[in-house]
C-alpha cells in the first residue's frame, strides 16, 4: 500500500528522531561514560523487590522503576540535533551514562500505523554501524499491539546491546529503549523487563 505524502514525511521524521534518541550524545547525565567496558567488571547485582512509580500526565503514561536506578527527567537530558529526546530515563546502577531504560513519546502522528512505524524504526536501527539483529517480532506494550527489536550496534564508538519496544496509542508513538554494554545486558534485563511490563498508557 502506497503511503501518502504526509505519512511519508512523518515516517521520515520518525526515522531521524529514533536515530537521535538512541545516540549516546542524546543523553547527558551528571556522570562520565566511565572506562572502557573491557576494563569495567560486571558489578554484583541484586534484583530489586520494591519499585517506585513515575507518572507523566503531559504524555499520559506511567512506569515503575527501582529506587536505586537514578531517574533523569527532561531537564537532565540534553536536546540532540535531531530534536528528539526521551521524556524520562532511568540510569542503571552501573552509573554509566550510556546504560539506561528510557521512555520516548512522539505525539500527534495522525494516521501513521504501527506497521509503518515499525518499518521506520527498523530502517533507523539498521543505519547504526555494526548493526546486528538478534531478535524481532510482535509483542504487547501497555496492553496494546506492539513490536520489539533486539540488536547490537556501535553508537558514538561504543558497542551496545539495545532493546526497543514501541506501540501506537491515541495517534502517538510510545517507545521504551533499554541500552547496556553487552557484558551488562543480561544482568539488568530482568529488571528492565519488569519496568516494561509495568508501563501503562492512560
Amino acid at each position: 500500500m502506497m503511503m501518502n505524502t504526509h505519512t511519508r514525511w512523518i515516517v521520515a521524521l520518525i526515522t531521524a528522531l529514533i536515530l537521535a534518541s538512541l545516540s549516546v550524545t542524546g543523553c547527558t547525565y551528571n556522570t562520565t561514560s566511565g572506562p572502557s567496558p573491557t576494563t569495567t567488571p560486571t558489578p554484583t547485582y541484586s534484583a530489586p523487590t520494591n519499585f517506585m512509580t513515575y507518572e507523566n500526565s503531559d504524555y499520559g503514561f506511567s512506569i515503575k522503576y527501582p529506587p536505586t536506578w537514578e531517574r533523569v527527567g527532561e531537564q537532565g537530558i540534553s536536546e540532540p540535533s535531531g530534536g528528539s529526546k526521551p521524556i524520562v530515563a532511568f540510569q542503571l546502577p552501573t552509573h554509566n551514562a550510556l546504560e539506561w531504560v528510557a521512555v520516548s513519546v512522539v505525539p500527534s502522528l495522525g494516521s501513521v500505523t504501527l506497521k509503518e512505524m515499525t518499518q521506520a524504526n527498523l530502517n533507523a536501527a539498521q543505519k547504526f554501524p555494526n548493526y546486528n539483529l538478534i531478535d524481532s517480532g510482535p509483542t504487547t506494550l501497555a496492553g496494546n499491539p506492539a513490536q520489539k527489536i533486539v540488536f547490537t550496534a556501535t553508537t558514538d564508538q561504543h558497542d551496545l546491546e539495545i532493546l526497543m519496544m514501541w506501540t501506537m496509542s491515541n495517534g502517538s508513538e510510545y517507545m521504551i529503549t533499554y541500552k547496556a554494554y553487552p557484558h551488562n545486558y543480561d544482568t539488568y534485563l530482568g529488571t528492565a523487563q519488569q519496568m516494561i511490563d509495568s508501563f501503562n498508557i492512560e
